[in-house]
């Protein structure tokens, strides 16, 4: 029975020491690409004035080894007559099953006139 504890408890001790910490990787729109790993949390910011001009983002979520966690609208403040700036933040979760080179395509679009779009490819490199 000590035998078995000991195992557990050096098994144990070894996969603490050996385990990756996710990190926080933060891009904004001008940010063409990034590097992240497995497990990594990846927040991508962009501005949006919705009122002033009717545009807002979009995204293609279909995308394996990425997971979309959150879309997150955060005001500004009023910017002068019906201009209201928001930050919106996108949040991903990198999955472990995950490596290579995957892009998120971004759309800042006005329903009413859609050949005004503005795109944002942006690189996800997922290094193992």
């Amino acid at each position: 029975m000590k035998r078995i504890l000991a195992v557990l408890a050096f098994s144990l001790l070894f996969s603490i020491g050996t385990t990756k910490s996710a990190h926080i990787v933060e891009a904004t729109f001008s940010t063409p690409a990034v590097s992240v790993h497995p497990g990594d949390t990846l927040r991508l910011h962009m501005d949006e004035a919705f009122y002033e001009n009717g545009q807002d983002w979009t995204v293609n979520t279909n995308l394996p080894g990425l997971r979309l966690l959150s879309r997150h609208d955060t005001p500004q403040g009023d910017h002068g007559f019906a201009a209201t700036l928001s930050t919106i933040t996108y949040t991903y979760q990198v999955l472990y099953t995950t490596s290579g080179t995957h892009v998120l395509l971004f759309s800042l679009v006005n329903s009413e006139h859609p050949e005004a779009a503005t795109l944002w490819p942006l690189l996800v490199k997922v290094v193992p």
